[in-house]
């Protein structure tokens, strides 16, 4: 058996990224059975499709989970250290694009967005547009590191060239834009940059490589948005055709094993090829840079095994079982006399996608760290909670009403840009990198399906509304953490600032005793 760390065993580490899919999966499964057993008469064999799907979920999670831990860490942080230690900006420039590109490619929050918007662009150049648009800007985020130029900065100058290129692009791209940024930061993304961020800055050794070891990711998200807002340039909303729903009703078991083993067979062919040249890369530089022992060799290279396995096991179950029904549930309650219950709807989803996610309590947990207790994880969960559940509850009045998508993300991002000249720096950048803790694989999953199936009802299936209406749930949901933790940020700051004139005036009062004395 192969070991991790000494004593720990795979298949110990394995037990444990299962149980995190698992209580991650099961709340949302079970909230989406209720509805489905409320609203929608599916035969028993439709139940029975959705339970393998659920199965199939928390297996590719876990596998996916594990795999990016022993395989992607690693690679990530070697690949960074060794390229910073060799001195060389131009090896840097494009090995840090190859693997932002590689890297995205591979996501699955990306591959099921890209799968969701019909001919409206074509799902491979919408999936190569987002990963060229992550490669560019993790260059520019690493370049930030190396020349120890701020943040917030970075970020403001990057958002807005972001809103100047909003008025030059069709209002349909608008929310899918947007929604792209939410999506690249996901379980195979996020560990692969924050990795190479640490290996960046600890060759740097200064006092601020901790705090400059955040923010990559937050960096990388505005890459995708500027991609497809070009993309909305060439392309013409109008002349696209989405799919309303897909097949959920099954005469026999039969019918359902077919499904599923055709859904393997035809994700099989595109994942091999999409990690296929990762593999290869780590190999190089192994060979020739790195030179992992042979234990190590070998627990990277299973790594990539169980990635290839869990990104299986996640698409076929999103595809066969969670995408169709959400679409299903979305149409038939977008039909109801009292369609208004979406928002609630939306509301519970929210709380029970966020309360369920294992990434969130390492975030609290890390905060919590950071500011000695002062912000407590509770304070964390419920401030988190309800700033996602409220972003899926407009988003759902956006189905029902229409409006632009602007009229929240401008706004939005505009206090969230103000509040990084008020806050401590660390809580800036882990405020941004954290939208992508929120906006996981099950919100591409299922909600965006939701919705999708919501607006295709109201709208009678026009492209350009339904694009319009039903994206942008992704980034209403990655921009809410922004907000909200960095308000906490500033309770933080305030009691700092409490406390020490407090100490201050004890200091004050015990000395004036003494000369009195």
């Amino acid at each position: 058996m192969v070991k991790i760390k000494g004593e720990i065993k795979i298949y110990k580490v394995l037990n444990k990224k299962l149980l995190e899919a698992l209580t991650s999966i099961l709340p949302v499964a079970f909230t989406i059975l209720f509805l489905m057993i409320i609203f929608i008469p599916f035969n028993l064999y439709s139940y029975f499709l959705f339970f393998v799907a659920t199965i199939f979920l928390i297996l590719g999670m876990g596998l996916f989970s594990l795999g990016a831990e022993i395989a992607m860490l690693p690679i990530g942080e070697s690949m960074g250290n060794y390229l910073v230690k060799k001195r060389n900006l131009v090896l840097l420039v494009i090995f840090v694009i190859l693997m932002g590109v590689l890297i995205t490619i591979t996501e699955p929050g990306v591959i099921v967005l890209a799968g969701q918007i019909g001919d409206a662009i074509p799902k491979t150049a919408l999936i190569i547009a987002i990963a060229i648009g992550v490669g560019l800007f993790f260059v520019i985020s690493v370049l930030r590191i190396l020349f120890k130029i701020k943040l917030k900065y970075v970020l403001l100058i990057g958002y807005a060239i972001v809103f100047i290129l909003v008025f030059f692009v069709p209002k349909e791209f608008l929310p899918l834009a947007f929604d792209s940024g939410g999506a690249t930061t996901g379980p195979m993304t996020v560990p692969f940059i924050l990795a190479f961020g640490v290996g960046i800055a600890s060759v740097r050794g200064d006092k601020a490589k901790e705090e400059d070891s955040f923010g990559l990711v937050a960096v990388c998200s505005i890459g995708p948005i500027l991609a497809v807002l070009l993309l909305g340039v060439f392309y013409k909303p109008s002349d696209a055709n989405i799919e309303l729903v897909s097949t959920i009703e099954f005469a026999n078991v039969k019918e359902i094993l077919s499904a599923v083993g055709k859904e393997i067979i035809s994700q099989a062919k595109d994942i091999f090829f999409m990690l296929f040249p990762i593999a290869i890369v780590f190999y190089l530089f192994n060979i020739f840079a790195f030179k992992f022992s042979k234990q190590k060799t070998l627990r990277v290279s299973f790594g990539l095994i169980y990635t290839f396995l869990g990104l299986l096991f996640f698409l076929v179950g999103a595809n066969v079982g969670f995408l169709p029904v959400g679409k299903a549930l979305g149409a038939i309650i977008a039909g109801l006399n009292y369609n208004w219950i979406l928002i609630p709807i939306g509301f519970i989803f929210g709380l029970v996608v966020v309360m369920a996610e294992p990434a969130i309590y390492v975030l609290n947990k890390e905060v919590e760290n950071i500011t000695a207790g002062t912000i407590s994880r509770k304070i964390m969960l419920v401030t988190i909670s309800l700033s996602i559940a409220v972003a899926m509850a407009l988003s759902m009045l956006r189905v029902l009403l229409g409006f632009s998508i602007l009229y929240i993300i401008v706004p939005g991002y505009l206090i969230a840009l103000v509040l990084t000249f008020l806050v401590p720096n660390l809580f800036s950048a882990i405020a941004f990198d954290s939208g992508g803790v929120a906006s996981g694989p099950l919100t591409a999953t299922f909600l965006v399906a939701f919705s999708l199936g919501a607006s295709m009802f109201l709208e009678n299936n026009n492209s350009a509304m339904i694009m319009s209406n039903a994206f942008g749930l992704v980034s209403l949901v990655a921009l809410m953490p922004l907000i909200s933790i960095q308000i906490l940020g500033l309770v933080y700051k305030y009691k700092v600032i409490k406390n020490s004139k407090v100490k201050i005036e004890e200091e004050m009062i015990d000395f004036s005793g003494e000369q009195y004395e």
